[in-house]
């Protein structure tokens, strides 16, 4: 059939870069599937066609949109192929993905722990099962579960290089993700090492101004960064700029994003003007293309306020931060197993911050709040962890963004 062999072409245009390209495609050939009254919203074909229009919703960044069409395709899915089966999983997968850019890490974690406990009764070494393991890591990473993620990837990592090959996306992929968790627990130096061999593997399979090759650089200056290299962080989150604004455009999340962590590292240089004007536009911008409450949404607003606790707006400063500690509670509060019953590290970090900018106002609780923050990073992270360390030494933590893969 012709609209099936241009579909497979979408696919494979999307895995080479042409998001757009295969976007165009993909949207004509399922709805001509869709509206063909031999076929038809339910027929098989146009159900495994329309698992691509949420990849290129999410590709475009528009997670919400992408989340309510797969919502409804696996719903479909389960009327027409069965739970359980194949393509049924095939767009649980997807959906799970839609659920991790909306900010959802557990709901996220529940649907790649159905996948997983699906594909094990194949065989826990199969490649579903595998990939399900990959995706279930970073849910916990969303989560700030990052012990239970780094566990995941020591045990299964290997293995699915072994299976698929040290060039396959998932692997990269998996291995990004490692770096990323290494850098979270504390061991940045080793992090660093991950990140440098996932970027020189990432930028040879698919080319430097890939989506996988510049979220793995700006992965890359986000640790350099933390490790006092901020010439050379610097250099590569320019690079990482460069290709989204060209690709994807100013106000797409995955560009806010990389402008969140570049107003970090112009923070640390000490350009607080230019960390101030970046953190204000990403602010407006992700509460508008994505919600005010959304995780990255959060992490501007935390980097924004402590934009204007360095300018001595304090009262602003609380303001933001009390807004911040508020919402990520509403959305992320509350102890949850996979991080051992404790908070995310993100709240605790903003409750740290808070008590900072409350003590510079006057208020009289600062100090339980500090107190009650700390005490809780201690036991999500550890006493010697850096981010504990520098929170005791009276240094504002820092929320930096990951650009997730789509």
């Amino acid at each position: 059939m012709t609209l099936s062999a241009r579909a497979h072409a979408a696919n494979a245009m999307r895995t080479l870069g042409d998001s757009s390209g295969a976007a165009e495609i993909a949207r004509d050939v399922y709805e001509r599937l869709r509206d063909n009254p031999a076929l038809g919203p339910r027929h098989e074909i146009t159900l495994i066609t329309g698992n691509q229009i949420g990849h290129d919703l999410r590709i475009a960044g528009r997670y919400q949109e992408a989340l309510d069409f797969d919502r409804e395709s696996v719903a479909t899915h389960r009327k027409v192929f069965g739970a359980g089966e194949v393509y049924t999983l095939r767009a649980q997968a997807n959906l799970a993905v839609d659920l991790r850019m909306v900010g959802d890490f557990a709901g996220a974690l529940a649907l790649d722990r159905d996948i997983a406990a699906h594909w094990e009764d194949v065989g826990r070494s199969d490649p579903r099962a595998l990939a399900a393991y990959i995706n279930m890591a970073r849910s916990y990473y969303g989560m700030g579960a990052y012990v239970a993620g780094i566990e995941v990837l020591e045990r299964w990592g290997a293995t699915l290089q072994d299976l698929l090959g040290p060039g396959h996306s998932q692997v990269l992929i998996a291995g990004r993700t490692y770096s990323i968790l290494l850098r979270k627990i504390g061991r940045v130096a080793e992090a660093a090492d991950v990140i440098r061999e996932n970027q020189e593997r990432v930028h040879a399979r698919f080319g430097p101004g890939h989506e996988f090759s510049v979220a793995a650089t700006c992965s890359l200056a986000n640790t350099l960064r933390e490790l006092g290299e901020l010439d050379e962080a610097a250099r590569q989150l320019d690079d990482a700029l460069g290709w989204y604004d060209t690709g994807f455009g100013p106000s797409h999340p995955l560009t806010l994003v990389a402008q969140v962590n570049l107003a970090i590292l112009r923070r640390v240089q000490g350009d607080l003007a230019q960390a101030r004007d970046l953190d204000e536009w990403c602010y407006q911008e992700l509460s508008r293309v994505l919600a005010p409450d959304h995780p990255y949404t959060l992490c501007a607003g935390t980097s924004l306020a402590t934009d204007y606790a360095l300018a001595g707006d304090h009262a602003r400063a609380v303001e933001m931060s009390r807004r911040m500690v508020d919402a990520s509670r509403a959305t992320a509060g509350g102890g949850h197993e996979a991080r051992s019953g404790g908070e995310h590290p993100y709240l605790l970090m903003r409750a740290i911050n808070l008590s900072q900018d409350v003590r510079a106002t006057g208020g009289r609780d600062a100090d339980a709040i500090f107190a009650e923050a700390v005490a809780g990073l201690r036991r999500t992270l550890g006493s010697d962890h850096p981010d504990v360390v520098a929170a005791e030494e009276g240094r504002r933590p820092e929320g930096d963004i990951e650009s997730p893969p789509t």
